[in-house]
């Protein structure tokens, strides 16, 4: 009871944000989490920020000092440590032989002879499990020799994580009338709760039991009762996961408490000398939640205690937690009893009921969309999590080595963010498998994010660098960026080495790392550990050249005075609402990096003309800024502001943008494709110009679907009267509203293209539509399973042609590779083909994990409810199905694609006609509009 009261109290402080969920033997530290610093250094400087610092003291008694400065680079005493180097799997921790030992010092020797002394001690095993005698001789011979190293700890923790997997839109059968048997594949499963729900009554459950797994595999009756409608057979997998090297999550609720004592006994038998510089990964290699990782319950004892705590504390009385999670029946008198149960939802997929396993019992809900279920259990989770991974770091410093903690970063996720004033770990390594811009839109700028938003300094390093002999890698142009960042010499041709294929390529790699703002550099690895060579990962010991260029890049790095203090100008904008931003460099920029932020903020969308968002800034309203982009190119712009002379503007680097004061409510100022930034007391600033070109655009389509006979078009003049008074009355933001909104109606019926969002196909057997905000329309048609479909996975889609014509078919969605699934498609009942082009046109967006391919191009008849299908053809060579569709586009002109952005209804060149086709029309018929 005492360990339940200290979980109740300390969990139930989270909902005010000022402490974690602890373990009982270590619940007397407060964590103290502050709201994130978003201010962006381009505009105004960042508050001083709280540094990591310690103090190490060696087996001599020896002291250095370190800190982590505001550039995110190690300090040791008193001097910047750059590290060049990699990670060294020693073979003489798997095995105690002399033989071993002399292949260890072989290699070190050889390392040290090319200069090369700075390493991460990389363990195949859990660190705690190698004989520590084994430990120390490492550790003495490095200390002895002038090495550097950092310390990981292996697998660490690999305590599985047992639960129930809520992923409906992967564990979904519907074809239920050609087979009265369910079948799914179930890796890593021992059972699943199986349900049978009829969908045309309410998703009522017909039949739930459950089943038990035989050979990776769950199969149970689909036949419905004679009184059901159209059923739908769903699976919820318990699985124990097991603890991988990639992004695993073991069941710290469960093994934490013992694997922190082993640890902690483990190491403070061993004495470390002067080259001790940092611990990599204490609690597990590469923790994360990626796959289904994200979407498991746990049930673990320790978990369940740790979750009943934070219920008793965030809903004291019982009604309050039935009312949040929406529950309309059930006798449910204890948090214990809420804390077993699991729902039968997530996102868009599954039945509005929540299970208890222990008794069996399904209960409904009133309405999964107002359910908080999801919302408590991801903030006590991760929370939770957060503190497991701060107090492992603490403890190593406080008790065995005061040495900065890293853990690798493996997704944007709120466990890496350090909202730990005080205490916890210290830095993020990323891990480099791919190249140029994907490498910063998907690993650099996520991780410098999470590093530049914590509330201490952070050190960024990169852990594993891996080369690629087979990826082409596009050489950047020249820029003036920074003097550190000079062009790589191209000039080695030499054969493939470490991965890389020319001592350029590895410059190449390394420069990107820098220009983001990484401050250390491992190559994975120098005598790689088993697992990883028989994955053929790279040994760079064979490849004596690659040894070489290391150094010489370390020679380099050693030379530029401002290496420590160099960091990139950074540019925020609101995770939830991105508008144009997309994480990289901004475009037009010098140097800016475009970074996501956990802070509030809202789109400001106003096609065809502008784009942009607001940001808060701080906790006052009145501290948000405004960036706005042009969406046709450098243009002047005019703008309404209450307070005129409050707006001021500035480049993404910070520089002044001249404002123009026309009146006490409109400013004047030039607008492009690259980000102009606003600073404008809080008020909200309306583009004048994207009414003018809303209704403009809303005119001209108004006589091309005159045109074309549109019987709808009358619904268009009304609204159009309004904005073109709203516009005489100087009411931009009425103006634009009136025209947007038939704008949108009208295009759908007489623009030269049809625009079709992928979240809305008429039917589909993908997995779910997935929301984000990058994407078109704020989501898109996702498919991940691993499980086979009798009748296939595709999505149809309906549409109205509004003219005959030749139609170029495109396709917004996944970028084809290893991990991407073939496609085909088809138009009404004409045979499927694949795609005429699959390589990718325009900007990649979302991560660079979207971008638009060229079907091919059909004739079409003017006439409504045509079929557009997409067919998911076989599995990815990775061995899962998977694919997305975020647009689709059919058009009988010019497309140039510009992500998520539709493009204009009417073009410059049809505009100026239809307009003079208006004005000889009016001229004849005054009347008619």
């Amino acid at each position: 009871m005492r360990r339940l009261a200290a979980l109740a109290l300390v969990c139930g402080l989270l909902t005010t944000g000022s402490a974690r969920p602890v373990p009982a033997q270590t619940r007397k530290e407060k964590l103290d989490a502050r709201s994130a610093v978003t201010l962006a250094p381009a505009i105004a400087p960042i508050p001083a920020k709280a540094a990591s610092a310690g103090e190490f003291v060696d087996k001599t008694g020896a002291k250095h000092p370190w800190r982590i400065n505001d550039a995110h680079a190690l300090i040791w005493d008193n001097a910047p440590y750059l590290p060049v180097g990699g990670a060294f799997a020693p073979r003489s921790f798997t095995s105690d032989t002399d033989a071993a030992w002399l292949e260890d010092v072989k290699a070190l020797e050889t390392l040290k002879a090319r200069g090369l002394r700075d390493l991460i001690i990389w363990p195949a095993k859990p660190l705690a499990s190698v004989p520590i005698a084994s430990l120390q001789r490492l550790a003495d011979y490095l200390d002895a020799n002038d090495f550097n190293y950092g310390l990981s700890f292996g697998p660490g923790l690999t305590t599985p994580l047992t639960g129930t997997v809520v992923k409906p839109g992967t564990y979904r059968y519907a074809d239920t009338k050609e087979s009265l048997t369910a079948t799914w594949q179930v890796p890593n499963a021992d059972s699943g709760l199986f349900i049978l729900t009829d969908t045309s009554n309410e998703n009522r459950i017909v039949r739930g039991l459950v089943v038990q797994a035989q050979d990776e595999t769950i199969s149970a009756s689909a036949e419905a009762p004679a009184d059901a409608g159209k059923v739908v057979a769903l699976l919820y997998p318990h699985k124990s996961l097991p603890v991988t090297n990639n992004g695993a999550l073991p069941d710290v609720w469960a093994g934490y408490d013992d694997y922190r004592d082993t640890v902690l006994h483990y190491l403070g038998q061993a004495k470390f000398g002067k080259g001790l510089r940092f611990y990599l990964d204490p609690l597990a290699r590469r923790i994360g939640l990626a796959g289904e990782t994200d979407y498991l319950v746990p049930d673990s004892p320790g978990f369940t205690l740790e979750w009943e705590g934070f219920l008793t504390q965030r809903y004291p009385n019982v009604e309050d937690l039935k009312l949040a999670w929406g529950l309309i029946e059930g006798d449910f008198k204890t948090h214990r009893e809420f804390a077993r149960l699991f729902p039968l939802w997530a996102n868009d997929r599954g039945v509005p009921y929540l299970y208890d396993p222990q008794g069996r019992k399904t209960t409904r809900i009133l309405h999964v969309a107002q359910s908080k279920w999801w919302a408590d259990f991801l903030q006590c989770r991760n929370e939770s999590l957060s503190y497991y991974m701060n107090s492992m770091a603490t403890v190593l410093k406080r008790q065995v080595a005061d040495v900065p903690v890293v853990y690798t970063w493996t997704q944007t996720h709120p466990i890496f963010w350090n909202t730990n004033r005080d205490s916890g770990f210290d830095g993020l390594g990323v891990v480099v498998r791919s190249h140029g811009s994907s490498l910063t839109a998907r690993t650099l700028g996520p991780a410098y994010s999470e590093a530049e938003q914590a509330e201490r300094t952070l050190w960024c390093i990169a852990t594993e660098i891996v080369g690629d002999t087979d990826a082409t890698q596009a050489r950047p142009r020249p820029t003036t960026q920074t003097a550190a960042l000079a062009a790589p010499d191209p000039s080695s041709s030499a054969p493939s080495s470490g991965g890389y294929a020319a001592k350029g390529d590895l410059f190449v790699t390394l420069d990107q790392l820098r220009r983001v703002g990484v401050k250390g550099f491992f190559a994975q690895g120098f005598q790689t550990a088993p697992p990883e060579t028989n994955s053929g990962a790279t040994d760079w010991l064979a490849a004596p050249d690659s040894l070489a260029w290391l150094h010489e890049y370390a020679a380099r790095l050693a030379g530029e005075a401002n290496a420590a203090r160099y960091a990139p100008q950074t540019l925020f904008f609101p995770q939830a609402n991105p508008g144009p931003a997309r994480i990289g460099m901004v475009p037009g920029a010098n140097n800016v990096l475009w970074l996501n932020s956990y802070a509030i903020g809202d789109t400001l969308d106003w096609w065809p003309a502008y784009s942009g968002y607001t940001l808060q800034r701080g906790s006052d309203a009145n501290s948000s800024e405004t960036v706005l982009i042009s969406l046709q190119g450098r243009r002047e712009t005019h703008l309404f502001a209450p307070n005129a002379k409050t707006v001021t503007a500035f480049t993404p680097e910070g520089a002044p943008v001249p404002v123009k004061i026309l009146n006490k409510t409109m400013v004047s100022v030039t607008l492009d494709t690259t980000p102009t930034v606003f600073r404008a007391g809080g008020q909200r600033l309306v583009p004048q110009e994207a009414a003018e070109d809303a209704a403009k655009q809303l005119t001209a389509l108004i006589e091309s679907a005159l045109q074309q006979k549109v019987t709808t078009v009358d619904n268009a003049r009304g609204p159009l009267e309004r904005a073109e008074y709203a516009l005489k009355q100087k009411d931009f933001e009425t103006a634009y509203t009136y025209s947007r909104q038939s704008l949108d109606d009208l295009t759908s019926q007489a623009a030269p293209y049809i625009w079709l969002e992928g979240e809305t196909p008429r039917v589909h057997t993908f997995s779910e539509l997935a929301a984000n905000p990058e994407a078109s329309g704020g989501g898109y048609l996702r498919l991940a399973t691993p499980n086979t479909n009798r009748l296939g996975y595709a999505a149809r889609y309906m549409f109205d042609v509004p003219s005959d014509g030749s139609y170029a078919v495109w396709l917004a969605g996944t970028v084809p590779g290893p991990n991407t699934s073939p496609i085909q498609w088809r138009i009404n009942s004409e045979p499927p083909q694949t795609p005429a082009d699959s390589t990718m046109h325009g900007p990649l967006y979302l991560s660079e994990r979207f971008g638009w391919m060229q079907l091919g191009t059909v004739a079409l008849k003017k006439g409504p409810q045509q079929t557009l299908t997409v067919y998911v053809a076989d599995r990815a060579q990775s061995g899962d199905f998977n694919f997305a569709i975020d647009a689709l586009m059919l058009t009988t002109r010019a497309f140039e694609p510009n992500g998520p952005v539709r493009p204009l209804p009417i073009d410059a060149e049809s505009m100026r006609a239809l307009l003079r086709d208006r004005q000889r029309r009016q001229k004849f018929d005054p009347v008619k509009r």
